[in-house]
């Protein structure tokens, strides 16, 4: 995406959107458009939104999961409450969660346009969590800024596109989900 306004943009729009990952789409691409100097009305907007979606969705199924991750879900969503919080659009989350037959994995799903900080303290209060019951595990700045608005543990999956998120996070990481 973005390829018609040169090598340049597109390399600085994607190094944005690795190092915003949890950020929606919805956020990133009126920037995008903005620094492309074009317009960011709304039917701009939903068209790059849907060509985004056609784009990554079949590359999120065919991804390979996170070690553990599968069978720790598998294992676990019967014994507590697994909520999954998202900048994915919701009804794209659940398509994708539908297609993988992951959707009985979780109590609840949210997906944009909910902002994870609302989502949580949605959870918190509908479901009469404790703060010391509950953790985010997440890889983003925005996974930890949901979670610490809330006051909630967190604990940061480590990959290659948050290493200096790593550097400057001051709580417990995980790679995986063989051994934690």
């Amino acid at each position: 995406m973005f390829s018609e306004f040169g090598s340049g943009l597109q390399k600085r729009i994607r190094e944005h959107h690795e190092s915003n990952g949890g950020v929606s789409r919805f956020e990133k691409i009126p920037l995008y458009l903005n620094w492309a100097g074009q317009s960011e009305n709304i039917e701009t907007v939903n068209d790059y939104c849907l060509r985004f979606s056609k784009t990554v969705f079949q590359k999120v199924i065919d991804s390979p999961w996170v070690p553990g991750v599968q069978r720790y879900l598998r294992l676990n969503s019967q014994r507590q409450s697994n909520v999954l919080v998202t900048a994915t659009p919701q009804k794209e989350i659940e398509e994708i969660l539908s297609h993988l037959r992951m959707m009985g994995m979780f109590k609840m799903v949210f997906g944009a346009p909910v902002r994870k900080s609302d989502a949580i303290r949605e959870v918190l209060q509908t479901e009469n969590v404790s703060l010391n019951q509950a953790c985010m595990i997440g890889d983003s700045d925005s996974d930890y800024d949901a979670a610490a608005k809330n006051g909630i543990q967190f604990v940061l999956r480590k990959t290659q596109e948050n290493v200096e998120f790593q550097k400057r996070c001051k709580t417990h990481m995980i790679s995986d989900f063989l051994n934690e």
